[in-house]
Order: structure tokens, then sequence, then C-alpha cells
């Protein structure tokens, strides 16, 4: 907000209707100058009118990364087209590089994949809850995506938000990715952020790592720096500088 502005990129896809609808993607200041520059830097590639979804990407070409961001329907009649194969999110899924980039979809999906996914008094079946569900099942599934926190969760009974009634909550916020990836190990953390919720939805928390990263040992390497205090070993230091000059045969490139 005005008071703490956003130090990093932000990328926003806004709804005509100002009073609602309205999808974001967020890059924090740390990481901004390691994602790429020109060609390889974040950019919008789709952003739809109404508001309700926005896919970002960058990297190289052969390694491009894509987030989606996305906020399905609350009226379960029109969920079913804005999942199917020729609605709004399969438009942002084809969109720049398509399904070659590693994809990432997150959002408000206004619906539970499973009955499972609805605690507290709801209609049997997951009633209105469960419209879209199967479309949108279908669609990750042709893209080779998964639900990251069911996956790391595989019997636990979480929700992301309460009904306006407080009778029932549900797990409406969903973040898919390659399942290939959860398989090879790449998610290390994967949550609700159930204590402090953005609005009234609890965010879902997720950590990649790379599963070929070297593991680092119970401490971080750092140069004893009182070591440049010490004339000796500022002479040694320097003569071995000195024959590694010498030493080196410059060869200029072709």
């Amino acid at each position: 907000g005005p008071g703490r502005p956003w130090q990093g990129l932000g990328f926003w896809g806004h709804s005509e209707n100002q009073r609602s609808r309205g999808v974001a993607v967020l890059i924090h200041h740390k990481h901004r100058d390691s994602m790429g520059k020109g060609t390889q830097a974040p950019t919008a590639v789709f952003s739809a009118a109404d508001g309700r979804v926005i896919r970002v990407e960058w990297g190289p070409t052969t390694q491009r990364v894509a987030v989606i961001s996305a906020y399905a329907p609350c009226t379960a009649a029109e969920r079913p087209a804005f999942f199917n194969s020729s609605g709004m999110l399969a438009t942002a899924l084809l969109a720049g590089a398509g399904a070659t980039a590693h994809l990432f979809v997150g959002g408000d999906f206004n619906c539970v994949m499973e009955p499972r996914d609805i605690i507290g008094h709801h209609t049997q079946g997951g009633g209105n809850r469960m419209v879209g569900s199967q479309e949108l099942q279908d669609l990750m599934g042709a893209y080779g995506l998964a639900d990251a926190w069911r996956y790391v969760h595989p019997f636990t009974h979480e929700a992301t938000h309460a009904a306006t009634t407080n009778t029932s909550h549900a797990r409406l916020d969903m973040l898919f990715m390659p399942f290939c990836l959860l398989q090879n190990g790449w998610v290390t953390h994967c949550s609700h952020h159930l204590l402090f919720p953005v609005g009234d939805h609890a965010p879902v928390v997720l950590k990649l790592t790379n599963p070929g990263t070297p593991k680092e040992g119970p401490g971080v390497w750092h140069f004893p720096l009182p070591l440049l205090q010490d004339s000796a070993f500022m002479g040694q230091l320097r003569a071995s500088l000195i024959t590694f000059q010498h030493q080196w045969h410059h060869t200029p490139s072709a």
C-alpha cells in the first residue's frame, strides 16, 4: 500500500468492474535481478480483459518458467466454461511459450477438487463447490500439472476459505505445478498460511529446491578477516599471487 509500497516487480490484470475481480503476479525484489534481462526478463504475455487470468513468464527460450494467477467465477454455472479446453484459463496456458514452459498455476478456483476438501456442514457430494472441478482436473491433467498441496498432504483435511455463514470451510485456493517436478523431489515445503490469511483466504506457501543442489554442511566457510592484519600471511599471499601471474599465460580468444 501507500505506506509500504512493493519494492519488486508487479504485474496486474485489472477488471473493467472496479469493485470486483483482478489478479496479480508479484516478484520479490531480492529475485528481480536474477531472473534474466532483456527478452529473458519477466513479462506479462497474457492478461484477460475480465481480470480473471494473467500469465507472466521469464527465462531463456529453452527453459521458460510461467506463472499463471487465476480467479475463477463465483457463480457455479460459469465455472465449467472457464475451465474447459477452450476457456479463458486454457487460453492462458497456451499463451507465450505455451506448454513448453514450466507451468505454475495458482489462485482462487472457487471450487474444490473433491468433497473431502469441504469441512463442516455441506450438501452431500459437495454441491455447488464441486461444479467445475472435473473440468479443472481434466485441464490440469492435460498439461501434466498436479495440485502441489494435495500431493504433499494426501490424507490431510484443511480449508483456505470460510463460507459467508461460517458454517463450513473449503480448500478453494490451490497451486498446480508440473507433476514431474513433484515426483523428482523439488518441493521441500508446501502449506497453507493459516495464521495470517490475506483477506478472507489463506494462501498456499510453496518452497522449491533443486534436488541436484549439493547439500551444505553444518556451516558455511567464511574467510577469516583477521588474517588481513597478519603481515606474514599477507606476504605469503602477495608472493603467491605474483607467482600465479607469472605462470599464467593468457591466450587471446580467436
